[in-house]
């Protein structure tokens, strides 16, 4: 004798699976809609830090050389030092302001931004190209050799970024024997073209304010 089948309710109708894929289609296709949004959100995000660490590591490297600039070294039968005047040397746009000063160590420092067509060779020999890279040059001349050393970021720091404009300004208004500080303001470009601002005041601990001089003389 056969056993009646039991009566359930399991299982799903038509009307349910058709909802059910209505419903997971509608989730597909918003996942797709939000996805190059996301992707975008992300990529800008992205390169915002790139920028922001790039700017940290061009604005603590400059303060560190400017913030110790020195007075020039007493001279046999000078009576004193002579401040090293830091010197600002102001340029139009589309190229950056250049900032000379002398270091601890005796070295005429220049800092400054590669223009285009500037080339140099890394310690590899490899070509590399300066245009839009901070550049620093150590002079020294002891009255007889003049030796000058470039100093320079890879390309590997700046993330396809560059520096499109670099400027120093003296803040007024500081008593003359007070320690000066100048702002720097560096302007980055990405690969996408935006536009990326940094600032940083730099006190320049070992000389007083009249030490610092803008040479206007090459202005535009």
């Amino acid at each position: 004798m056969k056993k009646p089948l039991l009566k359930t309710n399991s299982g799903y109708t038509l009307v349910e699976l058709i909802a059910s894929f209505a419903l997971l289609l509608m989730l597909v296709t918003f996942a797709a809609m939000s996805l190059p949004q996301y992707l975008t959100i992300s990529t800008r995000m992205e390169q915002s830090v790139d920028a922001a660490s790039l700017a940290d590591i061009l604005c603590e490297t400059i303060n560190a050389e400017l913030s110790a600039a020195a007075v020039s070294p007493v001279m046999p039968g000078a009576e004193q030092a002579v401040p090293a005047a830091v010197t600002i040397t102001p340029h139009g746009s589309p190229e950056c302001d250049e900032i000379t000063f002398l270091n601890a160590d005796g070295y005429t420092v220049t800092v400054k931004i590669g223009k285009i067509d500037e080339k140099s060779t890394d310690r590899a020999g490899n070509a590399v190209d300066l245009n839009g890279r901070l550049v620093i040059l150590y002079t020294h001349d002891d009255g007889v050799n003049s030796e000058e050393t470039q100093w320079f970021y890879g390309e590997e720091v700046y993330m396809g970024m560059s520096i499109s404009d670099m400027n120093f300004t003296p803040v007024e208004d500081i008593p003359l024997e007070a320690t000066p500080v100048i702002k720097l303001e560096l302007t980055l470009i990405g690969a996408d073209d935006k536009v990326y601002l940094a600032s940083r005041y730099i006190a320049c601990r070992n000389l007083s304010s009249s030490a610092v001089k803008v040479d206007d003389t090459v202005a535009p």
